[in-house]
């Protein structure tokens, strides 16, 4: 809790100190250009001059760019609230016990429909970002190379606005990009800066899930399947076998094994 208030102290003092930075680049400005208009009169050197409009040139740069690098730092430190963050440990632990990427995905895609109110919702993910891990809603506006090849390049969340509107947010694990999140939802219902940092935030999580939920496909293959004949082994009959004699014998179909 005391860290927490910390940081949030923190980011007070980062946003108070860069908009009173604002005004006095403005207000330097404002004198530069008053004193390099008298010094047009002559009552500055030239050489004077000279530095009054170099340094009006970089007041007012910063000042033009000042107001960018406010709103990166800030959405750097935007802290999610008591809420948000009780529903990101619920998720967290539904995520912990989901088994395999086909589980992951369904449990994410659903989550992140939740997140940002979208009517479609999808996870791409493989070794070439080809393999959809979990669809929900609508997603054929989702399926677009070329934007998440933007967003695999760019390493951030973009929104693409056309006949829907849609949002992509890369998860990156240990430096490399793992997957794709997409979201979409009516054109008239733009993705807003909050959206992309709900799906930011669920990035770090979710790349460390895939990663051991590919591990244990990887050795679930391993177990049920022979290594010589490719086929399933002893194993795999013995797990598959009682859940399909339910299912054949609660529907009342004969059952014969030979």
């Amino acid at each position: 809790r005391t860290s927490r208030r910390a940081r949030g102290a923190r980011r007070v003092a980062v946003t108070m100190g860069t908009d009173a930075l604002d005004v006095a680049l403005v207000a330097a400005l404002v004198v530069v250009v008053v004193v390099v208009v008298a010094g047009s009169r002559d009552t500055v050197s030239g050489l004077g001059r000279s530095l009054l409009l170099v340094t009006a040139g970089v007041a007012g740069g910063v000042t033009v760019g000042l107001p960018a690098l406010r709103r990166r730092r800030r959405r750097s430190t935007v802290l999610p609230s008591p809420d948000e963050v009780g529903d990101l440990m619920d998720f967290l632990q539904r995520l912990a016990e989901a088994s395999g990427v086909a589980g992951v995905g369904l449990l994410v895609v659903g989550e992140v429909r939740e997140q940002v109110a979208a009517d479609g919702a999808v996870l791409i993910t493989g070794p070439d970002l080809s393999v959809v891990a979990g669809r929900d809603g609508d997603t054929s506006a989702l399926l677009d190379r070329t934007a998440i090849r933007l967003v695999v390049d760019a390493r951030e969340p973009r929104c693409f606005h056309g006949q829907v509107a849609r949002l992509f947010a890369p998860v990156v694990h240990r430096g490399e990009v793992v997957a794709v999140l997409g979201a979409s939802r009516p054109a008239h219902l733009p993705f807003s800066q909050a959206d992309q940092d709900k799906l930011v935030l669920l990035g770090p999580h979710l790349g460390s899930s895939l990663t051991r939920a590919a591990e244990h496909d990887s050795t679930r293959a391993l177990a049920y399947v022979d290594g010589l004949t490719r086929l399933a082994n002893r194993r795999r009959l013995d797990h598959d076998l009682p859940r399909a004699l339910d299912g054949w014998l609660s529907a009342g179909y004969p059952v014969a094994f030979a």
